[in-house]
């Protein structure tokens, strides 16, 4: 019997696999511990709870790194779904901080190897937070999870197992998110099917830190 050859384009493909990898960031968006009152024990969650200010934001036309927006790639499948999950990722995020003016986009590099979904409240957030876990009682040199702090930028990375004794290599090592915050503005970043950034926590912070000043 002859072995069907897959004949659908190469650029298809990647474009179907994109559209994957952004579904997964919002989907499996990191819970930050924002849900709650605005302070009294009880009503509605406002902006002022999170010190939110009204100004409008708008997010940058590019980011560092030839990261454009995904919505971008014109009459593409991909780019509509990037302006329908971009508007309803906006307005979900604003009424998570009682009203807050925020902002959500998505962005690639030319090659589409690289996925980012940005974030930005004009709130205060707390930082990201995991379980604490003891990796020595487990004879690990890493947790499964936990909170890396570069300057002003907090990173949410996952590990592959690694044992004591054994070096922490890029390959092993997978950043979720980072994330800046002030009283008055919060920028995160979300990673995926990224080959440089999200196994480089240094890059993602500084690339994190970049995002922030251009909404500052």
């Amino acid at each position: 019997m002859t072995e069907k050859q897959d004949t659908t384009p190469a650029r298809s493909r990647a474009t179907a696999a994109a559209a994957g990898l952004i579904a997964g960031l919002l989907i499996a968006g990191v819970p930050l511990l924002l849900t709650g009152s605005g302070g009294d024990g009880g009503g509605p969650v406002t902006s002022a709870a999170f010190g939110g200010l009204g100004e409008d934001l708008h997010a940058p036309d590019t980011l560092p790194g030839g990261f454009t927006p995904v919505t971008a790639q014109a009459d593409t499948p991909l780019a509509k779904n990037a302006a329908t999950n971009e508007a309803g990722g906006t307005r979900t995020l604003s009424q998570a901080y009682g009203g807050a003016a925020a902002t959500v986009r998505q962005y690639t590099d030319e090659g589409m190897r690289d996925f980012l979904v940005l974030e930005a409240v004009r709130a205060a957030s707390p930082k990201p937070y995991t379980p604490y876990v003891d990796p020595a009682s487990l004879g690990q040199a890493k947790p499964g999870t936990e909170v890396v702090t570069v300057g002003q930028v907090s990173c949410l990375v996952s590990y592959q197992p690694i044992l004591t004794g054994q070096d922490v290599t890029p390959e092993k090592t997978n950043v979720q998110l980072c994330e800046r915050t002030s009283a008055h503005l919060t920028v995160r970043l979300r990673f995926a099917g990224s080959e440089e950034l999200q196994h480089h926590i240094d890059q993602a912070a500084h690339l994190t830190d970049q995002a922030w000043s251009a909404l500052a």
